[in-house]
């Protein structure tokens, strides 16, 4: 099942359902995440915004901002109902700015290719993007970004990573280990430059 699959406009993650519980045979996402009972949806978000606005960071397109991106995540997940009603609704925010960057990386693609073929400067109009310690980080694709900053960075397990990533936990250590070689491969083609 795909994240939209549900109907148009509408985000849910794999391994959830429209109400947001998991669905049979799901794999987990961090127990740590979960909202206490008693905490509505503004103590919540306050919560868990700064992770999410670091991963937010992480995954946006040059041209998104991290506030934009998270902030987008935030319209789609309550279209279906408050947070509390999620059971770990970090990591439903956290597929659903997955979902929308891969998204966003698609479409300007598709608009950088049609301005090269109405000969426009491809660079033309480009938002100019911030120096940053994750530059590297950052000019691989949404997923690969995704996975190494869950794992490497936060320490999630890649059982809770495939929950966010929505695939099995064998798979999400063979998209970090092709990550890594990918960055890797980055890294010393930047030393041979040099």
């Amino acid at each position: 099942m795909t994240a939209m699959q549900h109907s148009p406009g509408s985000v849910v993650p794999p391994g959830r359902t429209r109400a947001g519980g998991p669905e049979a045979g799901a794999p987990g996402a961090p127990a740590t995440s979960g909202p206490p009972a008693a905490e509505s949806d503004d103590q919540l978000f306050t919560r868990i915004y700064p992770g999410l606005l670091r991963f937010a960071a992480v995954v946006a397109p040059a041209e998104t901002g991290p506030d934009d991106l998270l902030q987008e995540a935030m319209v789609r997940v309550l279209r279906g109902g408050p947070l509390r009603r999620l059971d770990n609704p970090e990591a439903y925010l956290r597929r659903t700015m997955v979902n929308l960057a891969a998204n966003e990386r698609r479409r300007l693609g598709r608009w950088r290719r049609a301005r090269g073929r109405l000969g426009a400067g491809a660079d033309a109009g480009a938002v100019e993007s911030y120096p940053s310690d994750v530059s590297d980080l950052l000019a691989l694709p949404v997923e690969a970004r995704a996975v190494l900053w869950l794992a490497d960075v936060e320490g999630w397990s890649f059982e809770q990573v495939a929950g966010v990533l929505g695939c099995s936990a064998d798979a999400a250590r063979a998209r970090a280990s092709r990550a890594r070689g990918a960055l890797r491969h980055l890294l010393e083609e930047q030393e041979e430059g040099a």
